[in-house]
């Protein structure tokens, strides 16, 4: 079942960095067809497409189960809360769901701090310009598009939390390489290779992280834990950013941005010990033995 999810997880991660990458082209050409102001509409526009998309997806249900269903869809809106709500009670009765939460907190914080700062730090520290910060998120695209292929190869020959593990502490590495390189070398040519190299463990945190909360829950829940989590992932990600804020005018921007590498590494580490041992003690029946 592993290798079976881990492929389109990682495919997943694919079309979100080809689209980081093609992105900020296609804006540009936007922007120079239609001008600044209609680029607002276009990206709402894209977004009513993508909900009609997944309004058109369906699926086949057993017969016994139609009734229950269109019963769901239509109080749905009213039981958000309460699905929620059982999301969360799923997560902290299951031990490996809870450290998953607890690896994801310090990603998102740290992902709070890094889109804060990444801008300032590319003008202050880089001595960067608009151009150069574009080419360093293209770069982190096309090193997300390399581990998306990559990823799957290497991921059919460890457990899910080791990959996790293994590559939040080489994504942290690099991001502490990215930030403290200006300090010895200037220019961007090595902050463009560190950044593209972060993009390939990138691509193993999330298919990692998403194949072993679906291995992880039952069918019932599963997306209401995914839910629970991207609601906390929201909403620790924005505390970051106002830490990341504050302090930004008070602190030094590579000391501030050194908790993103932190975090990573922290993450890292609770993945390929407590994650670990919480997944290896659970008995048979409740895990898939691949994970």
């Amino acid at each position: 079942m592993r290798k079976t999810l881990l492929r389109p997880n990682s495919l997943s991660a694919l079309n979100s960095n080809l689209a980081r990458l093609l992105g900020p082209v296609l804006a540009g050409i936007l922007v120079g067809l239609t001008g600044l102001s209609n680029i607002t509409l276009i990206d709402t526009a894209s977004f009513l497409i993508a909900a009609g998309l997944i309004a058109l997806i369906h699926y086949r249900k057993p017969l016994r189960q139609t009734q229950s269903a269109e019963v769901n869809v239509l109080s749905s809106v009213g039981n958000v809360g309460r699905e929620w709500n059982d999301g969360l009670h799923v997560v902290l009765a299951t031990p490996s769901l809870v450290i998953l939460f607890v690896i994801t907190a310090f990603i998102m914080i740290a992902e709070g701090f890094f889109g804060t700062l990444i801008v300032p730090f590319v003008a202050r520290i880089m001595h960067g310009t608009e151009i150069d910060f574009g080419l360093l998120m293209a770069s982190q695209a096309i090193g997300g598009i390399i581990g998306s292929i990559f990823i799957v190869r290497i991921a059919r020959t460890i457990p899910a939390y080791r990959l996790i593990g293994i590559c939040a502490i080489s994504f942290g590495i690099l991001d502490l390489a990215l930030f403290y390189y200006p300090l010895w070398v200037s220019g961007i040519g090595l902050g463009l290779l560190f950044i593209g190299l972060v993009g390939i463990p990138s691509v193993g945190v999330f298919a990692g992280r998403t194949t072993l909360i679906q291995t992880l829950t039952k069918d019932a829940y599963r997306g209401r834990v995914f839910g629970a989590l991207s609601a906390v992932s929201a909403l620790l990600m924005l505390v970051g950013a106002v830490i990341a804020g504050v302090l930004g005018e008070r602190v030094n921007l590579i000391l501030l941005l050194t908790a993103d590498g932190l975090g990573y590494l922290f993450a890292g580490i609770v993945a390929l010990t407590l994650l670990g041992r919480t997944i290896t003690t659970m008995p048979r029946t409740e895990i898939n033995p691949l994970v």
